[in-house]
């Protein structure tokens, strides 16, 4: 492997890298202080031309299972039997990991900062570099990403960039495809508003782009990372840069949504992990009053996917044990054959709206 350190240019920074080569790169990226971060990444020519998949992850300092899924892929991508270029960033937003939080205290949202400022705030001077040098090269963009281990992993898309990349959620091969509404159009609190990677892509570029929710943030878990392996070399397969056709996954999330509500307050436990499919009747988890101590089982009322286990906190996102009367414990989805051609995701409002 050789490395490089990448300036700005209108040509991708891997044009001259020899076919058939692996290059780890790096881009200098100059900070509002004057200082200098370099932001690294992976460049893997194929033997012969073709297309450009662009991957990263870890916009956000808790996500970290496409760090290790990144560096497992190219590891196992053999140059000389890609055609194309497959470009990754394992850490894309080098200051959220650093502050071992979500989101940099005083910066914005890498994730609602597309396509970046070169003169703006320091994540946004990020963004710019990776827009700029690698993501408007692309022919194709996996954004990985992680959420609550109370969920299945999901590929999460809405309206604005629904036509373009419906083809790409499909053959990565999760379950789940989430439609999340117009959340990637409201801009944050930032200095220069901005949409997300997605719709950035569709926007701007018009070409693919989908944001991945694997399972577990702030840690790495296996099963996540094995995910997004097997997802990105389905794409690569998809985009015709490797040979063989993209796994199906086993089913696909669809048709009726059902979301369970305790019906006491008390202590939720669940009996089922997410992503788990289940008969109508399973016991999917018990109930536990804090006044009597009286135990109700909450029962699935059909044959369907566990999506989503536990009661939400006031911030929308954060999933605990303690339910109140009447509140959602676990949402459920029916499911259909994974090569049915009527599939379509369900289009409704995530519950996770505030994450992304």
């Amino acid at each position: 492997m050789t490395s490089r350190t990448a300036e700005p240019s209108p040509e991708p920074l891997w044009t001259d890298f020899e076919p058939a080569s692996c290059t780890r790169f790096s881009l200098p990226v100059e900070q509002k202080d004057g200082t200098v971060l370099p932001l690294p990444g992976y460049v893997v020519r194929g033997a012969t031309s073709g297309p450009t998949l662009y991957l990263h992850a870890s916009q956000h300092g808790t996500e970290l299972n496409g760090i290790k899924a990144i560096l497992d892929i190219v590891a196992a991508t053999e140059p000389t039997a890609l055609s194309g270029t497959l470009v990754a960033v394992p850490v894309a937003n080098p200051l959220a990991i650093r502050s071992r939080s979500y989101l940099p205290e005083g910066e914005p949202n890498a994730n609602r900062a597309w396509p970046g400022d070169p003169q703006g705030e320091n994540v946004q001077r990020i963004v710019h570099a990776l827009f700029d040098n690698l993501v408007r090269h692309a022919d194709a963009v996996l954004d990985y990403h992680g959420i609550n281990a109370r969920y299945a992993s999901a590929i999460w898309m809405g309206e604005p960039e629904y036509d373009i990349a419906i083809e790409l959620a499909r053959v990565f091969g999760l379950p789940c495809i989430e439609m999340v509404g117009g959340k990637g159009d409201q801009p944050k609190t930032f200095l220069k508003p901005g949409v997300d990677v997605r719709v950035c892509c569709a926007r701007d570029l018009s070409i693919p782009a989908i944001t991945v929710e694997p399972r577990g943030e702030m840690v790495t878990r296996p099963d996540s990372v094995r995910e997004l392996v097997q997802g990105a070399f389905n794409v690569m397969r998809w985009l015709g840069m490797l040979s063989g056709e993209p796994q199906a996954p086993p089913f696909r999330a669809g048709g009726r949504r059902v979301e369970l509500a305790a019906p006491m307050e008390g202590l939720y436990y669940a009996r089922v992990e997410p992503g788990e499919l289940v008969d109508e009747g399973t016991v999917l988890g018990e109930l536990v009053s804090f006044t009597t101590l009286e135990v109700e089982r909450i029962i699935a009322p059909m044959h369907g996917f566990v999506y989503m286990n536990g009661p939400y906190l006031r911030d929308g996102h954060t999933l605990n044990d303690i339910a109140d009367e009447g509140e959602g414990v676990v949402i459920m989805w029916e499911t259909v054959a994974p090569d049915d051609a009527s599939w379509r995701p369900p289009a409704h409002q995530s519950p996770a709206k505030s994450k992304g």
